[in-house]
């Protein structure tokens, strides 16, 4: 016999006139095989009156109840497992437990394995009514302040979904007993709302019998609630009031408060790594500016940071000036931060990285990475609003081209420059690269010839841009042979013997940074 025929032989009368009126009969005497959970006539009469009648009278709500009765295969009482999650025909989940008896949903099985020739029939005590999703199971049930809160958060669809989650679900009367106004203020705020709701959501299925005293759970939101079981069972300092309700995606558990995660502690910023870090001076000097509000700000920066030691080795006076004028020392620290998060690996060789007080710094990598020649002795110390690189000597900023010279004493070259007109092009942007003569190159030309040319501006100008190349040209740059035209338009010729030359100049000095260009020291004046 099929199973129709054994439910009509065992005396399943409402079962059998149930599943002809869903128009399930054919398929419970086909092929199968099926699992079929038997509710008794007295499990049909024990549903709330007027149910059997409203189910006989829509044959597909019918038919959805049944199925849900109903899981494909042949599953005998030895293939069922403690805790296990069946899905059923009609689509959604059944729960086996096998404490003391075996259950299905929490309904007592009362007879096993009754053969069928397509399958076998397992004969419980109360129909089993499908499970909704955990939204609808908390409707359903009566949460109304949770369910409002889950669709002011926008989780309503997840929650929904596929899942499965656990959800510790505190009652109306926990959300009553929030501080005041609290509750109004996060259903304003939706981000803050679902940061709250999500700690309230594991994912995965987690019953009652997988809890254990001391338990840290990873919410859905990212931090962990503890279980304890002292006296009951408690999620954080909610008492968990009713466990393993199960539902279509998932379990829900009814607390007693509303549980509220920790505030993340919040990580140190640049300011406070520098004082952690024994930054004394620097944090003194960047209070001292007004850079500490904005250092402590969103960034990210990234900070060549020097140490009190490099600030010590500042020439005497020098830091108490700057001390004592603000803008000054503004312009100073300024010069040590860049925009961005600048790792040690995203630094190149022959780098020019502008700075926030807005002029650059080169970075070399050869053997230790340097900033504008400064050991970077320590990279990548971590804040949360950027980065600490630790230097070893105070960045003074660089100067344009003309002041660079000026400092270095360059007076004929600089006297020149100016008598030529060419001191605002070489103040410009640039960048421009300059073999700069010395004093005493000047003074070797030939007699009276340059008291001649200050007297000429275009004879003069045209001496001058010949020393001058458009770019940044280093000393890493330059190669045996190689030719560059000059801004004056033909070309000068480099050679690497015993030394570099630049056509019969020697070059004495080199890749002297200005905030426009480079200068290189050379020895004669060079001649088209």
């Amino acid at each position: 016999p099929d199973l129709v025929d054994v439910a009509i032989e065992a005396g399943f009368g409402t079962l059998v006139a149930a599943v002809q009126a869903a128009g399930l009969e054919e398929t419970l005497r086909g092929e199968g095989p099926f699992t079929v959970f038997a509710p008794t006539d007295a499990a049909f009469e024990a549903l709330p009156e007027g149910v059997l009648d409203s189910l006989l009278e829509d044959p597909a709500a019918l038919a959805a109840v049944l199925t849900y009765h109903v899981v494909a295969g042949d599953v005998r009482a030895g293939d069922l497992e403690d805790g296990q999650i069946v899905t059923t025909v009609e689509g959604r989940p059944v729960r086996i437990t096998l404490n003391e008896i075996p259950r299905v949903n929490g309904v007592n099985i009362s007879t096993t394995d009754v053969e069928a020739a397509n399958g076998v029939i397992h004969i419980i005590d109360a129909v089993l009514i499908p499970v909704e999703d955990n939204v609808d199971t908390a409707v359903a049930a009566g949460f109304e302040t949770l369910v409002a809160a889950v669709q002011a958060a926008g989780l309503e669809e997840v929650l929904r979904g596929d899942g499965p989650f656990t959800i510790f679900a505190p009652t109306d009367e926990a959300f009553g007993d929030l501080p005041e106004g609290l509750l109004e203020e996060l259903l304003d705020d939706p981000a803050a709302l679902a940061d709250i709701l999500t700690y309230h959501v594991i994912e995965g299925r987690v019953f009652a019998s997988d809890l254990a005293d001391g338990l840290e759970v990873t919410t859905v939101q990212g931090t962990t609630v503890t279980i304890s079981l002292n006296g009951g069972a408690q999620v954080n300092d909610a008492n968990i009031t009713t466990t393993d309700i199960f539902t279509a995606n998932g379990v829900i558990h009814i607390i007693d408060a509303v549980l509220v995660p920790e505030a993340p502690e919040a990580a140190p910023d640049l300011v406070d790594v520098a004082i952690e870090a024994g930054f004394g001076t620097l944090v003194a000097a960047v209070q001292a500016a007004g850079l500490e509000e904005t250092l402590r700000g969103e960034g990210p920066f990234t900070v060549f940071a020097p140490t009190d030691a490099a600030f010590e080795a500042l020439p005497e006076g020098v830091l108490d000036s700057l001390l004592e004028d603000p803008a000054a020392l503004a312009a100073v620290l300024t010069y040590h931060v860049v925009a961005g998060d600048v790792r040690a690996g995203d630094l190149e060789d022959g780098q020019i990285v502008t700075t926030v007080e807005g002029r650059p710094v080169r970075i070399t990598l050869n053997e230790i990475p340097r900033v504008n020649g400064v050991n970077i002795s320590t990279t990548d110390v971590e804040a949360a609003n950027g980065v600490i690189h630790i230097i070893d000597a105070v960045l003074i900023p660089v100067e344009d081209n003309v002041d660079t010279a000026v400092a270095a004493g360059f007076e004929t070259l600089v006297a020149a420059v100016q008598a030529a007109g060419l001191e605002e092009v070489l103040r410009g942007d640039g960048p421009f690269t300059i073999f700069a003569p010395t004093d005493e190159a000047f003074g070797d030309l030939p007699e009276g010839l340059l008291e001649e040319l200050l007297d000429d501006p275009a004879a003069l100008a045209d001496i001058l841009t010949y020393h001058v190349i458009e770019g940044r040209v280093f000393a890493s740059d330059l190669a045996d042979g190689l030719e560059v035209t000059t801004v004056q338009g033909t070309t000068v010729t480099i050679s690497l013997n015993g030394g570099a030359q630049v056509n019969d100049a020697n070059i004495t000095t080199t890749d002297i940074f200005t905030a426009n260009g480079v200068i290189h020291i050379i020895d004669a004046v060079l001649v088209p």
